[in-house]
């Protein structure tokens, strides 16, 4: 359910904002920057980079940026506290 709501916000901010990349292209840069073939991992970011980010057009004024690091964050330190 979440993931649809990403989701939906997202493509309701593209319509709003065509400099908006969503997350449908946030997550191809992704996979593209992760990969083993890639040739010039710096043209991926330097594609991403300047071009806002979702919390800077989310339209409820929210920081999904800021949740998502977070959320990895704090699962990082949980797992490490797990293992030690």
């Amino acid at each position: 359910m979440y993931q649809l709501f990403g989701l939906l916000c997202g493509l309701r901010s593209l319509a709003n904002n065509p400099d908006c990349l969503g997350p449908a292209a946030l997550q191809r840069a992704w996979t593209l920057f992760n990969d083993s073939k890639a040739d010039d991992r710096q043209a991926v970011l330097d594609t991403v980079s300047g071009r806002g980010s979702c919390t800077h057009f989310c339209l409820n004024d929210l920081d999904p940026l800021g949740a998502i690091a977070g959320l990895k964050r704090e699962t990082t330190k949980f797992l490490l506290k797990r293992k030690g």
